[in-house]
């Protein structure tokens, strides 16, 4: 029984507690702002260059042809 009464008296507290916090938590809803959404664009794949060849012609490390497999 004990228990019970110590719920209920937290049970108290905690009520008188948020009623005490409504209007500090009504003050701060009130200095919100509403904020238009937006959707998020999607990633487009850049071109290649036209100044690059697109397939190496040798490697440039060690100036041998590159190998096919």
């Amino acid at each position: 029984m004990r228990l019970f009464y110590q719920l209920a008296l937290r049970f108290e507290e905690l009520q008188a507690r948020a009623t005490e916090e409504e209007p500090v938590a009504e003050t701060a809803v009130a200095k919100t702002t509403t904020v238009a959404g937006f959707t998020r664009k999607h990633a487009e794949r850049a071109t290649f260059p036209d100044h690059l060849s697109r397939r190496p012609s040798s490697r440039p490390w060690t100036g041998r042809p590159r190998r096919r497999r």
